[in-house]
């Protein structure tokens, strides 16, 4: 079944045209959905843009087509090094990462299926790059929502 919503979301992404906003990947037993900042948030704040809605909308009905198979939903919030020199300020980077996640987290919790226990959300801050924060192009990937998905363990289902 996570083969499937792999494939669904890799789909959906495809067919929306949603290349350079959203990114869909599978690692270690997981599968990544990278939502991309200045397609999800005013810059610097917390505040979800219109098209965001829409995104996480789709997003949200793959999501309850497999929730059979999913243990838990990550939400987790990154934001870029400002400056070459030093790191950022941490609670300023703390918060905007973590209200991001956040404001993903209630999203999906009032639009989807998916049971609130199995959402969580995490500040991740700029301690988690993919980007070199190299001028804006290094920065760019850095600021950024993961949706992490684990799958059910099929042990933990036959032990109930």
């Amino acid at each position: 079944m996570m083969d499937e919503l792999l494939a669904a979301l890799q789909s959906y992404a495809s067919s929306e045209g949603l290349d350079g906003a959203v990114a869909v990947s599978q690692n270690g037993g997981r599968i990544y959905v990278e939502l991309m900042d200045k397609a999800m948030f005013y810059p610097d704040t917390a505040t979800m843009r219109p098209g965001a809605q829409e995104v996480l909308a789709g997003v949200c009905g793959i999501l309850d087509k497999s929730k059979a198979a999913i243990e838990v939903i990550q939400i987790q919030g990154h934001t870029a090094q400002q400056y070459d020199d030093r790191p950022n300020e941490v609670p300023g980077d703390r918060r905007l990462a973590s209200q991001r996640a956040t404001e993903v987290t209630i999203y999906i919790q009032q639009h989807s299926t998916i049971h609130p226990a199995r959402l969580e959300s995490v500040g991740m801050g700029q301690w988690h790059p993919i980007g070199n924060n190299k001028g804006e192009a290094g920065k760019a990937p850095n600021r950024r929502v993961e949706i992490v998905i684990s799958a059910k363990e099929i042990g933990s289902e036959l032990n109930q």
